[in-house]
């Protein structure tokens, strides 16, 4: 319960919160994405934190011998991110290509 003095001391003295940030040549690039707002992950493969996003263009082939006739779906892949220790790339495709990818038919829109 608040009482009626204390409810007055708030509203008739200004109040300052001073936050101090930690020095930010220290952290990591996780606990740097964790304060700025850019969430990373570590490497799935490696658990590394050296990563970095690029632009790529793939074409992904359907499987077996019935999938060379089908020929390929051009992908441009969104948020590709690489491992720059191991090699491990993650990157989502959009709906467009993967309906068609889901389908079977490259041709599809």
């Amino acid at each position: 319960m608040v009482t009626p003095d204390f409810a007055n001391s708030l509203s008739s003295q200004p109040r300052v919160i001073y936050i101090t940030a930690p020095d930010t040549h220290t952290l990591n690039n996780k606990e740097l994405a964790f304060l700025f707002g850019d969430i990373q992950m570590s490497c799935k493969r490696c658990s590394s934190d050296n990563q970095k996003e690029f632009g790529v263009e793939m074409n992904i082939h359907f499987p077996g011998r019935e999938g060379i006739d089908k020929g390929a779906v051009v992908v441009f892949p969104q948020a590709t991110v690489i491992c720059l220790n191991c090699g491990f790339a993650e990157f989502s495709v959009p709906e467009t290509e993967l309906r068609r990818l889901a389908t079977e038919d490259p041709n599809i829109e």
